[in-house]
């Protein structure tokens, strides 16, 4: 089973190879318009093969993106291989004087998005050196002293050194300022989302707890504290409003996706939601499943009954039906259940002609 640290690695991965993708297609078109509007302005046959290998990663991480759990390395591969990209367009469209290096803020942000900090830091210091280094590559090369094929310079089109420096200075501070603000960022929203871990933990622990080892430990308030950890609360409200539901909930110690352990849990909450509604003389006609995924969605179904009912046999089974829906793959860290469109107990559960209570047919809504 997934734990939601992988669960949201893998999520944020996907978005990075759709996005890679996007932003390939989007330099393919531009491409193409700029070579039928003015042909000979860049490079064609490097610049297009650079684009069909922009789309081969993208293909090639998709694939290996099942391994990222066993073999972390692979995160900072394709990192590596963004800026490296990146550099070689920079490098097509002039380099020093191209106007894309901004583009070096892509890799450095995702960097950010899945390895926080250290990665945001680690993308921009091998942005920062590959364009350092091509930039020193071309000026040699303008000076005659070193020469690539793949790399023509025209030393009439450079800056002077001085500007050239300027330049760099200015884009190796974009590409650390970049780093350290997406970084704290995502370091910010990885704190939220671990106390959110905390507390539903703790919430799950006590509910864990018998009522009389809290009652040992914490005296009259353990009692309370029991009652409250389940989601009851028995007193007033002031102004006194009708019940308009009744329900129950329960955090998972680990998220899961089992279909048998999600009935397992919903069967209890059942019981806890029938024996409210008796205790307060109350039926309803609509039964809700809750359930939060392990991203933190929040998804509700509701049954609607023919007759209200109070009975925890009934509730579970129209509750059964509709997780044997939701239990498609996807796991849960929460699943709650409750009772709507509530009256008095006095119509519910009528019984047929052989004695028996039947709730009706169930009719299913969303």
């Amino acid at each position: 089973m997934l734990s939601p640290l992988n669960t949201d690695l893998k999520r944020k991965l996907a978005s990075l190879i759709a996005t890679r993708a996007l932003v390939s297609t989007l330099l393919l078109g531009g491409a193409t318009v700029m070579q039928v509007k003015a042909p000979g302005s860049f490079p064609v046959d490097p610049f297009f093969l650079l684009i069909a290998l922009s789309y081969a990663l993208a293909i090639v991480y998709a694939v290996t993106l099942h391994l990222v759990d066993r073999h972390r390395w692979l995160i900072d591969l394709q990192l590596a291989c963004d800026a490296i990209v990146v550099s070689a367009f920079i490098s097509l469209t002039g380099g020093i004087t191209s106007l894309f290096s901004l583009l070096y803020v892509l890799p450095i942000v995702a960097g950010s998005m899945v390895g926080f900090r250290r990665g945001g830091l680690l993308v921009a210091t091998l942005s920062a050196v590959i364009f350092s280094g091509l930039v020193a590559l071309q000026y040699l090369s303008a000076a005659g002293l070193i020469h690539f094929s793949w790399m023509p310079v025209d030393p009439n089109k450079l800056p002077s050194r001085s500007v050239a420096q300027y330049i760099v200075l200015l884009n190796l501070f974009g590409f650390f300022g970049v780093a350290l603000l997406s970084g704290s960022l995502a370091e910010g929203v990885r704190s939220v989302g671990a106390r959110l871990e905390r507390a539903s933990t703790e919430i799950a622990d006590l509910q864990a707890l018998p009522e009389q080892a809290l009652i040992a430990r914490f005296g009259k308030f353990g009692q309370r504290l029991a009652h409250f950890a389940h989601g009851e609360d028995g007193r007033r409200v002031t102004p006194d409003r009708p019940t308009k539901s009744i329900s129950a909930e329960t955090t998972f110690r680990q998220d899961t996706g089992s279909g048998e352990t999600l009935r397992e849990v919903a069967g209890a909450l059942a019981d806890r939601v029938a024996s409210q509604l008796s205790r307060k003389d109350l039926a309803g006609r609509s039964v809700v499943l809750k359930l939060k995924t392990s991203d933190f969605r929040i998804l509700t179904r509701t049954r609607s009954l023919a007759h209200p009912t109070q009975r925890a046999d009934v509730i579970f089974e129209s509750i059964a039906a509709m997780i044997d829906k939701e239990a498609d793959g996807r796991t849960y860290r929460l699943i709650g259940v409750g009772m709507g469109d509530l009256g008095e107990a006095s119509a519910a559960d009528p019984t047929d002609l052989f004695g028996f209570a039947t709730a009706g047919k169930a009719s299913l809504s969303r």
